[in-house]
């Protein structure tokens, strides 16, 4: 009867192949090489900060005055930005970050783009109040009510 060996585990098998390379190349040491590029990745620049990668994404060139979004565009038309794994409409994150007050639970576009992310552009007002005015501009399914 066979005795057999227990096989060792993955990191024991790795240091032996380290050593067994070490000794036949001693001016190569493969951990010290992974280290010195372990940190040269730590040393890189720090990730930019959530502001600027938002307003990095946005047009101030639009006309009218409008502040395009260039970034992700979900469903109809609206502008996406994701901040710590949660996914934001553009304009909703411009109000935060301009006016500095929390954001209401409905904003409004006067310039009836929904790409567009100027605060100044922007309102707060209520669901009758959005309705209302989709009805005055003509832009509902049903154009021809009232």
């Amino acid at each position: 009867m066979r005795s057999y060996r227990a096989r060792p585990d993955r990191g024991e098998r790795h240091r032996q192949e380290v050593a067994a390379y070490s000794r036949l190349r001693p001016e190569v040491n493969l951990l010290a090489s992974r280290r010195y590029y372990a940190k040269k990745r730590a040393a890189k620049s720090p990730k930019p900060s959530f502001e600027d990668r938002f307003w990095a994404r946005v047009d101030k060139n639009g006309e009218s005055g409008c502040w395009l979004w260039t970034g992700s565009v979900r469903t109809f038309g609206y502008g996406q930005v994701e901040r710590n794994g949660q996914a934001l409409r553009a304009h909703r994150v411009s109000w935060e970050l301009m006016i500095g007050a929390p954001v209401p639970p409905l904003l409004m576009h006067t310039c009836d783009l929904p790409r567009c992310v100027n605060p100044a552009h922007l309102r707060p007002g209520t669901q009758r109040d959005n309705i209302h005015d989709m009805i005055t501009k003509g832009r509902g399914r049903n154009q021809y009510s009232r």
